[in-house]
């Protein structure tokens, strides 16, 4: 009787998350595709899989922006972090147990190790980092109500300039990393939210914003892509501008974000329900010992490279590991974890699993 009383997230957020691990799964199907594309010359489908890449940072940023917004005004919980782990380390061990039982693949100690302790080993980047940022949020909230207006635009300000002006002008990343970033992002939003700045209430702004930062994007890459035919080096940096803390992929990002924010819509229970899994397709496909099977053995990405169709077969596989992951962590949710809840209820340490 719990579950039905608990308020009802709004479908526009999980409709961005939904979009967002559709973003995240493409940017996958590229990285992680084995296309080895610093030893292709230029042509339309290398800068359609470098330029897709920019799905995975879009994605990330979305959906520490969506947790943000929320932080700021949620307790801190100890049962969210077991959760979390929990939800890690089911989908860490469950891997190891089926590929060690079909003898998909010969695990060896190390891997093990990492798999039992996947936050602690850092197995799941994203997971790690966003357990460690939900731990500290409630400190940097503190911090937050203590300080005026003008006081948090100058800490916005700071730290948006060292890790995000400055790598994107210059080479150099100043200390930069996922969880540097992620409370920047935290201190962007909280921002917005408690302060709510006039031009961010603007849809002709917040469009253009995304029309000028995505041909900026795909201008970059399109030019970079050709120079490196020249200048081999360059490979390493065709991406360079839209990695998830570059000026472009943040204005896309954040503009994209406050549009789903301001969209009055309506509660959809089967886009709630997809969103919910979000979590759980990214810690299925993005497994790494799923990533070869996936990308190689199963949809054989580096076969399509040279096909004309390379791009609606990217789109078409994204879109059957969303279903499917989906579908598998739904499943999990009302069977397995609804077991877990109940031993975990008869302990006394209640909504643990089930949200």
């Amino acid at each position: 009787m719990k579950q039905h009383n608990k308020l009802k997230r709004n479908s526009n957020f999980e409709l961005l998350r939904v979009i967002s691990m559709f973003a995240i799964i493409l940017g996958h199907f590229s990285y992680h595709g084995n296309f080895n594309l610093s030893q292709h010359s230029f042509s339309i489908n290398k800068v359609f899989l470098e330029f897709v890449q920019f799905g995975g940072d879009f994605g990330i940023n979305c959906f520490v922006m969506i947790s943000s917004y929320f932080m700021v005004e949620w307790n801190f919980k100890v049962e969210r972090v077991i959760k979390i782990s929990y939800k890690v380390w089911s989908y860490s061990v469950g891997f190891i147990i089926i590929f060690v039982t079909f003898k998909i693949y010969n695990q060896d100690l190390y891997t093990l190790i990492k798999s039992i302790f996947p936050i602690l080993s850092n197995l799941y980047w994203f997971a790690t980092s966003y357990i460690i940022f939900y731990i500290l949020v409630p400190f940097i909230n503190i911090f937050i109500k203590s300080i005026n207006r003008n006081i948090h635009f100058r800490i916005l300000c700071i730290c948006l300039t060292l890790w995000c002006i400055i790598p994107t002008i210059t080479p150099f990343e100043l200390m930069y990393n996922e969880l540097s970033w992620f409370i920047t992002l935290y201190i962007l939003i909280s921002y917005i939210k408690i302060y709510e700045p006039k031009i961010t209430s603007s849809l002709k702004v917040k469009v253009s914003i995304i029309v000028i930062s995505f041909l900026t994007i795909l201008i970059s890459v399109i030019v970079l892509t050709s120079l490196a035919d020249k200048i081999s080096v360059i490979n390493k940096y065709i991406t360079f501008f839209e990695r998830r803390n570059r000026i472009p992929t943040v204005l896309f990002s954040l503009s994209v974000f406050l549009i789903f924010k301001d969209w009055k819509f309506k509660y959809k229970p089967y886009i709630n329900l997809l969103g919910s899994a979000t979590f759980g397709v990214y810690l299925i496909h993005d497994n790494p010992l799923m990533r070869n099977v996936l990308w190689n053995d199963i949809f054989k990405n580096n076969q399509f490279f040279n096909s004309n169709l390379l791009w609606i077969y990217a789109f078409i596989v994204a879109l059957i590991i969303l279903i499917f992951s989906s579908l598998i962590d739904i499943i999990k949710q009302n069977s397995i974890d609804k077991l877990m809840n109940k031993i975990f209820i008869k302990i006394k340490v209640k909504n643990i699993i089930i949200d």
